[in-house]
């Protein structure tokens, strides 16, 4: 199971899409801020609107899955070619590993025995870590200016994952459930003395000197961080971005967006939309709806398709 730099910029990119971070309380800033939990260096590559179309459309969102290869392709171009330098937390974090599982075998007894093997890419982008398990693989990213006591942390995420069995994604309840059992792991067992470093620290510059470079970067990119992207005024108007709907879609495209907006945050059925001829028809309307959006200057995922079920509209 082999992750590139270039595979895991499109991971970033589909959780920015996707507003993740956003919701998460998150910094996607086009710099690092060393050892700050919050942010997420995500470069400003100038990419390209067909790069963005490419990550709305791509179903996965997981670390290690597959993304369009036209997207992965495109950042390799790109991202600067430079060296890592990944030798050195690699082997500062080998010195310590073996006791590190030798505590886990102590700690969560038969749960290491079911982890086939452990991949990790050293990148100098994303957030201090990110993780996830594939079968009874890991894979997890570490960002080379964090210390390598982090990568401890991050296997614990996946070992608690692992025996949850419960995914969660940035702000939802199994994920702050997920970091309190590793933050009670690193704080009162054996990995205290271990792995020390396995914690991030407050924000280096003022927060909300963070929160204003992110909300720019976030622009710059075509992502909407002003409050609500679709409104309903009260005599029925819809905005998209303070756009009249009726301005720039047709009437079925404008059909299709009420029927979302009136069920907002369900999945809407295929058999719901009733003056749309078939599901073939309503996609392609959809597809065109997305790139409708893109070219008022807007990234963000608005419309999601459930495979073999419908769509949800959700901000």
């Amino acid at each position: 199971m082999k992750l590139t730099e270039a595979e895991y910029i499109c991971f970033l990119a589909k959780n920015i899409s996707k507003g993740y971070y956003q919701k998460g309380g998150f910094y996607v800033l086009p710099y690092p801020e060393k050892q700050n939990n919050k942010a997420v260096y995500f470069p400003d590559l100038a990419y390209s609107k067909s790069f963005w179309l490419k990550i709305a459309k791509c179903r996965n969102k997981d670390l290690g899955k597959a993304f369009p290869k036209e997207c992965i392709h495109e950042v390799s171009k790109k991202l600067p070619k430079t060296d890592l330098k990944s030798k050195q937390p690699e082997s500062a974090w080998k010195a310590k590993e073996r006791r590190f599982i030798a505590t886990l075998n102590i700690l969560l007894p038969n749960q290491l025995k079911k982890i086939k093997s452990t991949k990790i890419l050293f990148t100098r982008y994303g957030t201090l870590g990110s993780f996830n398990i594939i079968g009874n693989k890991i894979i997890l990213t570490h960002r080379v200016d964090i210390h390598p006591d982090d990568i401890g942390r991050k296997i614990l995420y996946c070992l608690v994952m692992f025996t949850t069995k419960k995914k969660a994604e940035i702000g939802e309840v199994e994920w702050y459930k997920r970091r309190m059992i590793v933050n009670f792991l690193l704080g009162n067992t054996m990995l205290k003395n271990i792995i020390p470093n396995a914690k991030a620290s407050g924000p280096k510059k003022k927060e909300l000197a963070l929160q204003k470079d992110g909300q720019e970067h976030l622009k710059k990119l075509g992502f909407w961080v002003n409050g609500s992207l679709i409104k309903i005024s009260q005599w029925g108007k819809i905005t998209i971005a303070g756009n009249d709907i009726a301005k720039i879609f047709t009437k079925q495209e404008e059909y299709i967006i009420k029927i979302l907006v009136g069920n907002r945050g369900q999945i809407v059925g295929f058999d719901e939309f009733l003056k749309i001829p078939s599901p073939y028809a309503l996609s392609k309307a959809i597809e065109t709806i997305r790139k409708k959006i893109q070219n008022l200057g807007i990234n963000t995922e608005i419309i999601t398709t459930v495979r073999g079920k419908g769509y949800t509209i959700s901000i």
